[in-house]
């Protein structure tokens, strides 16, 4: 079947795709396929949200499941900012899930963020916990006080009917800070309740020195009613994670600024009035970043599972870590996602399988993905996809739903092909340095080819650059490409020479065209750079994805690119499900044969 015609096969199916996607308003929406795979629950643009971030997970008594988090509403950044607090409800292990709906809603000039939950399981209540910031209060402008409108409020919600509704805000300051503290607020996450019924939220304050943080806890012995907090086992230790083990001590696990690259753990007998010197688990990696502990039961057996960004450097390697032993060694680690990766938070469903709600990305979205535990004690074989490139492969947030990486991801996994796939496009990036043109003010192929690419072992790299290499900024028709032709070339051969040296495959692809509402002469300009990018492909025999053709044979029948383009320059969601399709036939064919 030549281009067009799949071209348009694939356009009329899609129309009715996206018809259906970006028109029907459901309550109940089906994001879930199997298991060990994610789904996106939280994404740019849903409630024309800008942001989502900071999850929080649990499983009710009935079992159902509430993933919550941070919608940042007009812009990225934590407090002070207008920050509502999202949830969305499954029923069914996390299969389907309800709507997003907002269990604390901010005004424009406020915020309440770093959601923290915990199940009452004697009760059946379930506790939230946010901070709630005034116009222009966060944790760093927070000051002294407890009820005053100048300091951070530690707010409390409840629900008793299993999450559908949720009790107004209360500030429960006077219960859990100290007077003295410049800000205080649960650690982002969840809480657990102890054997003897106790309440616990693990948490961190500021206190009388502007940028110190401490961990400590907060309590309740009758369930909620009232609260008490502990001391701090040491400074500079922020974000922190709590269980109770074997002997009926509690284990805080904490994001810690000591440089060591490791958590760092201590232990108390008497609910935090004492605490055993801080000790760093080399087992568990860590880049000072969020992490999530919790009890696992397996068959007889209390595990515990701990999931974090797993790297010394860098947010990036979503892991889940097993310990057999209490805590003191974490011999099975599980990678569940390569690329870049921050907050995240664990806990069992009903039918003994794991629930992780994480980061993915880092791009403002929140993804759920359901563990079985042989899955994560088995060495699953899997293909790890990177796709580099600039805005045409990055992610957009609010202008695109998905582009054709988390598309592409989808497909494979729906045709049986264990795959990740982790997006490394960056907007305004040309196949240069830096040093070579500055007009982006940001790290560019060069500058990022090992850490961006090569560091995540690939087996397969999709590369699309050209655009921004070819862009004139000055001069018109006569001016100067950002990237000579002739460095153009030079450095896709670098790059495509070095990464199969390392054994990568090599997919390139051809950037679009621009549409009418470019200058023709920079569609001329770009062509030129189109023809290194297939003279390329051939002297290094790489599959070659021609969009540039697609988009030739497209015009064919069409009048216009803009159906496929959002800004004269952009593909739309349309045109990433056209490309997400080439290349999944491409994969379909070839890693089936292997």
């Amino acid at each position: 079947m030549n281009f067009y015609k799949k071209l348009n096969r694939v356009f009329l199916i899609i129309v009715v795709c996206l018809s259906v996607t970006f028109c029907s308003k459901t309550s109940k929406e089906k994001t879930g396929l199997t298991a060990n795979y994610d789904t996106v629950l939280f994404a740019p643009g849903d409630h024309e949200v800008r942001e989502y971030r900071i999850p929080s997970l649990v499983t009710t008594n009935s079992g159902t499941l509430l993933a919550a988090c941070d919608a940042r509403v007009s812009r990225t950044g934590d407090l002070p900012n207008h920050i509502n607090i999202s949830l969305r409800r499954s029923t069914d292990n996390g299969k389907t899930w309800g709507a997003i709906t907002n269990i604390i809603t901010s005004s424009m000039a406020e915020g309440s963020c770093d959601p923290s939950m915990v199940v009452d399981k004697e009760t059946g209540t379930i506790w939230l916990f946010a901070l709630h910031g005034d116009k222009g209060i966060g944790l760093w402008q927070s000051k002294k006080g407890i009820e005053e409108k100048d300091t951070g409020h530690i707010y409390a919600v409840k629900s008793n009917d299993d999450g559908i509704t949720w009790s107004a805000p209360v500030n429960i300051n006077h219960m859990v800070k100290d007077k003295d503290w410049l800000c205080a607020l649960a650690a982002p996450g969840r809480g657990f309740q102890m054997k003897n019924g106790t309440l616990v939220i693990p948490a961190y304050y500021r206190g009388d020195k502007s940028r110190v943080l401490s961990s400590y806890l907060f309590y309740s012995k009758d369930h909620g009613a009232t609260w008490q907090y502990s001391s701090s086992p040491a400074i500079n230790t922020t974000e922190c994670t709590v269980v109770e083990v074997s002997d009926g001590k509690l284990m805080l696990n904490m994001r810690n600024h000591y440089g060591k690259g490791r958590r760092a753990v201590s232990y108390t007998s008497d609910m935090g009035k004492t605490w055993s010197p801080l000790e760093f688990v080399e087992d568990l990696k860590d880049p000072v970043c969020q992490a999530s502990m919790i009890t696992y039961k397996h068959k007889k057996q209390n595990l515990l599972l701990f999931s974090n960004a797993s790297s010394e450097k860098g947010r990036k390697n979503q892991a889940v870590a097993i310990s057999y032993d209490q805590g003191k060694t974490w011999p099975v680690q599980k990678t569940i996602f390569k690329g870049r990766a921050a907050y995240s938070c664990l806990t069992q469903l009903n039918d003994g399988t794991i629930g992780l709600l994480y980061e993915k990305e880092n791009r403002g979205a929140i993804s759920f993905r359901r563990i079985t535990y042989d899955w994560l004690t088995t060495d699953v074989k899997q293909k790890t996809i990177v796709v580099f490139g600039n805005s045409t492969t990055a992610f957009r947030p609010m202008a695109i739903k998905k582009v054709f990486s988390e598309r592409l991801e989808e497909k494979l996994h729906v045709a049986g092909i264990p795959s990740v796939v982790i997006n490394s496009g960056v907007g305004g990036s040309h196949t240069g340095s830096i040093k070579d043109n500055d007009r982006h003010k940001k790290r560019h192929a060069l500058d990022r080819f090992q850490s961006d690419v090569l560091d995540y072992k690939p087996d397969v790299v999709i590369m699309q650059y050209g655009i921004n290499d070819s862009y004139v900024d000055t001069g018109g028709s006569e001016g100067k490409s950002r990237i000579s032709l002739v460095n153009y070339r030079k450095n896709l051969n670098f790059m495509v020479q070095k990464m199969q040296n390392e054994g990568v495959d090599v997919m390139l692809m051809t950037p679009n065209q621009f549409d009418e509402r470019k200058d023709k002469w920079r569609n001329d300009r770009l062509f030129l750079y189109v023809e290194q990018m297939r003279k390329v492909a051939k002297e290094y025999n790489t599959k070659l994805i021609d969009v540039w053709e697609l988009n030739n044979d497209y015009l064919k029948k069409n009048p216009s690119l803009k159906p496929l383009l959002i800004d004269g320059v952009h593909p739309n969601d349309l045109a990433h499900e056209i490309i997400a399709n080439e290349i999944e036939v491409f994969f379909s064919e070839s890693l089936r044969k292997e």
